[in-house]
């Protein structure tokens, strides 16, 4: 057994930099009770008896670990088989069931899905009673499922959603990756994986004067990374540069020769939080990484960890398309954005993002009123006639949620000429933290 660690869904990008170690108060979010009830009786019914490949059946099961975002929790089954515990909303929530000595039984399975999707509700839900729970070789499935009923989806949403969660079973099982039998959350090394990925998108509209259009495909010639995250407490010294040391090998079946440490950080000691470390890795022909098990060497330490990625997905990205809003004098004075499948379906993003939506600008010349925006960077120092890029990220964390964020419309600190503006690239984090982005042209 590997470790539990947050990942899911292969596709992602390039211009986002949010980490995903976000802030959650938990005390101060909305929350939904889960509450179940597991058979006492081993084997006592055909439902019950685990298939060969599984040894274990829901008799079993001590222990339903929950996992959102990045963010994790045990909740303890009774002796009666009843369980009950509180998650927050506004995440795709993965629920595991444990043996006493934490061994992996299987997940929940709603829906046809792997993961439960608590995001973009249309309506707050305060209880999930799954009633009473029967096994089916990996799979936990409810006797009352609340995807259709509570939890309302799309046909769109949801045949997006049951592709995307086939990445869930295999992380699902990654929850010992340093191999000695204890679940590493439980040690404090959680290593939490993402991917970025990006490509070019096609050419942004401007609104009354032209239509965006969806011209990219999913390829292999844009930005790919495996990205890994974590605290630095487990670290056996307290010494920069571990991180940049870092190795990554795989797939087991047949391993790669150009993975790269393609950067890295370890954050600061004077961090208020814990201090934590980020390693990206690429390929050096920028090929995506393939589904296998992997090896990540750190701190003279291994952690293997099972990846999953199905090239199938490219059907099922989801692009945020930007549409530019100019005022009289030919400024972008905002940007309304669309989210949209390949085939033009478009998709409501409180579904399927995480937490931001982000755009960057790249312009042909710096201009002093780059300053006022979260962040800008250049070719050079600053100086005018010299390339520029302007970044402008908008967080939906939890204060956002609660205070009308619109995934819709992004207006900007300061206009931007439109004359001056060579691209816009738009980012995001998915529903599984993963960063996916694309570049769109005039």
């Amino acid at each position: 057994m590997k470790k539990m660690f947050i990942l899911l869904f292969p596709a992602l990008f390039f211009c986002s930099c949010e980490s995903l170690f976000q802030d959650i108060d938990y005390l101060f979010m909305d929350k939904v009770v889960l509450k179940g009830k597991v058979s006492n009786a081993k084997a006592s019914s055909s439902q019950q008896k685990a298939p060969s490949e599984n040894e274990f059946t829901l008799a079993d099961a001590a222990k339903v670990m929950v996992f959102y975002g990045n963010q994790y929790q045990i909740i303890e089954i009774k002796s009666d088989g009843s369980f009950s515990g509180k998650v927050p909303l506004g995440n795709s929530t993965l629920v595991t069931f444990l043996t006493k000595d934490n061994e992996f039984i299987g997940n929940l399975y709603t829906g046809g899905l792997n993961f439960l999707p608590l995001q973009g509700l249309d309506e707050k839900i305060d209880l999930i009673d799954f009633s009473t729970l029967t096994l089916d070789s990996k799979r936990v499935i409810p006797e009352n499922d609340p995807v259709g009923k509570s939890i309302k989806l799309t046909e769109a949403e949801l045949s997006f959603m049951k592709e995307v969660g086939k990445f869930y079973e295999s992380m699902a099982k990654n929850i010992d990756m340093n191999n000695n039998k204890i679940p590493d959350l439980y040690e404090d090394i959680t290593i939490f994986l993402s991917t970025e990925r990006g490509f070019e998108g096609g050419k942004y509209g401007i609104k009354g004067q032209k239509e965006a259009q969806i011209t990219g495909t999913y390829d292999l010639e844009g930005t790919n990374s495996l990205k890994i995250e974590g605290y630095v407490d487990w670290f056996s010294e307290k010494i920069k540069g571990i991180s940049k040391n870092a190795t990554l090998s795989g797939p087991a079946s047949n391993p790669y020769n150009d993975i790269i440490n393609s950067s890295n950080q370890e954050f600061d000691d004077n961090e208020p939080d814990k201090e934590s470390y980020y390693v990206d890795f690429r390929r050096q022909s920028n090929d995506l990484f393939e589904t296998g098990t992997y090896t990540l060497h750190i701190d003279k330490q291994n952690f293997t960890f099972d990846y999953y990625f199905d090239l199938n997905m490219k059907d099922f990205w989801v692009f945020a398309v930007p549409a530019l809003v100019t005022d009289a004098k030919g400024y972008v004075t905002e940007v309304n954005v669309e989210y949209q499948l390949k085939d033009g379906r478009k998709v409501k993003p409180e579904k399927v993002l995480s937490s931001s939506i982000t755009l960057m600008f790249n312009v042909y010349s710096y201009d002093k009123t780059m300053d006022v925006y979260d962040s800008w960077s250049m070719s050079g120092n600053g100086k005018p006639g010299e390339k520029a890029s302007v970044e402008i990220i908008r967080r939906n964390a939890l204060n956002d949620l609660k205070s009308n964020f619109s995934h819709y419309t992004i207006k900007l600190p300061t206009p931007i000429k439109l004359s001056n503006i060579e691209s816009v690239g738009t980012s995001y984090l998915d529903m599984f933290n993963n960063s996916a982005g694309n570049n769109w042209a005039p």
